[in-house]
């Protein structure tokens, strides 16, 4: 199936067992599939002062002077903007930042955008709107702080593509799955249903993903990123891409999280083979930016 098909509802787990789970499931993935194909893709509880900076940030000419009134406005965010700013990675030892329109110019616009972004995930989390898929969200949210931080890293390293990107790209990843769940109701059948709920969170997340991203006015390169992140046979002829780093991101971080093993086996991956990674060279990626990782982490409120 490529990224641009949805998912066909027919092969959602449950199919052909006559349960009220497979009809539900299949209702529930029809609703999904036109809510994607009508760009009807909004999160819930999702501060104003971030729509209105996502807005501004469309404006290639937009300057630093009108997204600080804009971030100016919510102080959590701006808090968010300014600890950024002034965390280790970003500041490279140069002095405190207290002005808000300095701290953006030091961090720069994209993460501008990944500090709103990481906001609003944080405010979603404590609606009570979704008290019920509080836990998943959480446990969402820290693979994904995870996964941008090793983006941003191997970015850094290998300088294959921007690491501001990368890093958007990371917090990004998990957005698909962080919307579906969102639309679950308490008592559902995909709620009470691990095995069900799991199948249609993969299937679905990267194409949901996608038309986020897209409907948000990402850069091209980190939509298709979300798009083909599962595809670790992924071949092409280019040099390593965006998609390769995020690929080697939520792969780290897979295994990381379930083995606690912070470096997958390059030899299975192709896109360790564009980043020109063997497993020592990653070992020691992870071990030296380690501290960084951590403090990405916590800027980002991880």
């Amino acid at each position: 199936m490529s990224p641009s098909d949805p998912p066909n509802p027919a092969d959602q787990p449950g199919a052909g067992d006559g349960s009220a789970v497979f009809w539900e499931s299949k209702a529930f993935v029809e609703k999904l599939g036109r809510e994607v194909s009508g760009k009807q893709l909004e999160l819930p509880a999702f501060p104003d002062v971030v729509l209105q900076l996502r807005r501004a940030l469309q404006d290639s000419e937009v300057g630093p002077d009108r997204l600080a009134r804009i971030v100016s406005a919510d102080a959590g965010l701006a808090a968010r903007v300014i600890r950024m700013a002034n965390s280790v990675v970003f500041s490279r030892g140069g002095a405190a930042v207290t002005d808000l329109k300095k701290a953006m110019v030091r961090i720069g616009f994209q993460n501008v955008r990944s500090a709103a972004l990481s906001f609003a995930l944080q405010q979603l989390r404590m609606s009570g709107k979704v008290r019920h898929i509080r836990g998943f969200l959480e446990q969402l949210w820290q693979d994904s702080t995870l996964t941008a931080a090793l983006a941003y890293e191997i970015a850094r390293a290998t300088r294959a593509v921007d690491p501001e990107e990368a890093l958007l790209a990371g917090l990004m990843h998990n957005i698909g799955k962080v919307y579906i769940l969102s639309r679950l109701e308490p008592g559902s059948p995909l709620m009470i249903r691990p095995a069900v709920r799991g199948e249609v969170l993969r299937d679905w997340n990267a194409h949901v993903g996608r038309a986020i991203a897209e409907n948000w006015d990402m850069p091209d390169a980190i939509c298709q990123a979300i798009a083909d992140q599962d595809q670790q046979e992924r071949e092409h002829n280019s040099r390593a891409d965006l998609t390769d780093v995020l690929i080697v991101a939520v792969s780290t971080a897979a295994s990381h999280a379930e083995d606690n093993v912070a470096c997958p086996d390059p030899g299975l991956l192709r896109p360790f083979e564009k980043l020109s990674f063997a497993a020592e060279d990653w070992k020691r990626v992870i071990e030296d930016s380690g501290a960084n990782i951590n403090e990405l982490r916590a800027a980002l409120g991880g």
